[in-house]
């Protein structure tokens, strides 16, 4: 399945389906304004077209193709609309992701403002202590 992979600002990684969005776009060109030429002259025409008519499968063929799809996601789309159909990539850790990353993490002291994290860290603190003896 064809899907536009979405990495944010988190570094969280989306996949949402390719087909979701074409759907969107042909839809949205499948009623519209188009222009021609008549006598000449550009004269602007009420166009409309139905799912499984021979323009909408071509218009959806187009809209199916990578740059149109990137185009009109970051363009025309919101996160709201595509969150309900959005699958969040699973990271690829490693089995030894924590060891291997602790010798290397970012590590800084700070004060915890909500009591029940505090007492959570108190007690954990306590444990270790008491399993230390």
């Amino acid at each position: 399945m064809k899907v536009l992979r979405v990495k944010m600002s988190d570094d969280t990684e989306w996949d949402i389906p390719a087909k979701f969005i074409a759907e969107a776009r042909t839809k949205y060109y499948s009623v519209g304004r188009g222009k021609t030429y008549k006598d000449g002259k550009l004269v602007w025409q009420e166009s409309s077209f139905k799912p499984g008519s021979k323009e909408w499968e071509e218009e959806f063929k187009q809209s199916m193709q990578d740059d149109e799809l990137i185009d009109w996601a970051g363009n025309n789309m919101n996160w709201s609309d595509v969150k309900d159909v959005a699958v969040r990539v699973p990271k690829k850790d490693s089995p030894n992701r924590y060891e291997d990353g602790w010798t290397n993490a970012e590590m800084r002291i700070v004060s915890v403002k909500e009591p029940a994290q505090s007492d959570k860290l108190v007690a954990a603190l306590k444990q270790s202590l008491r399993e230390a003896k």
